[in-house]
């Protein structure tokens, strides 16, 4: 654990750094995740993460691959999970097929076991833990999913650790 001790006043005081997340979640990596219960649509499945407070989660290096490899895991989660992503056609050339994540335009790792171009396969994206975590195309309106949430991991500083596992956290014991 992390700390630092600060002068202040001739009395010394101790501050520590600590990850948190927000009840329900579980944290992986640098994030804070959570498994719907109940399964959507591709398309409603991000609003069901906002609803929480959280986003669809979207893999942008492999350390959140492998973070949510890891919570999936610790999950004993062996069905399919909704990602925040797309496979999208191009308006001038049918043939041209791109995949990309809500905020991010231009990925910078795909993790496709093979991205099936065929239209009609469907175009949101799923992490399959029964194929190694790969991703894979579905349907986004008819196949009916959990979906993968995120909120990156926070870590709050907190003073005067006496007894903090004895009673729930106070918001006098962070310090911005």
């Amino acid at each position: 654990m992390m700390f630092q001790i600060f002068f202040s006043f001739g009395l010394i005081s101790q501050v520590y750094s600590r990850p948190y997340c927000p009840p329900d979640f579980a944290s992986h990596g640098a994030y804070c995740f959570l498994l719907t219960e109940k399964k959507s649509p591709g398309e409603t499945a991000d609003a069901n993460c906002q609803a929480r407070g959280a986003s669809g989660f979207e893999v942008i290096s492999w350390s959140d691959q492998n973070a949510a490899e890891d919570f999936l895991k610790s999950e004993k989660e062996t069905e399919m999970v909704w990602l925040r992503g797309y496979v999208v056609y191009s308006k001038f050339r049918q043939t041209d097929t791109y995949f990309l994540w809500v905020s991010d335009l231009h990925p910078k790792i795909k993790n496709f076991k093979e991205l099936d171009l065929e239209k009609g396969k469907g175009r949101c994206v799923a992490m399959d833990p029964r194929d190694d975590y790969h991703w894979k195309r579905q349907n986004c309106d008819k196949k009916q999913l959990k979906a993968l949430c995120v909120i990156k991991l926070r870590r709050y500083k907190w003073r005067n650790l006496e007894n903090v596992k004895e009673r729930p956290a106070q918001d006098s014991d962070f310090v911005l």
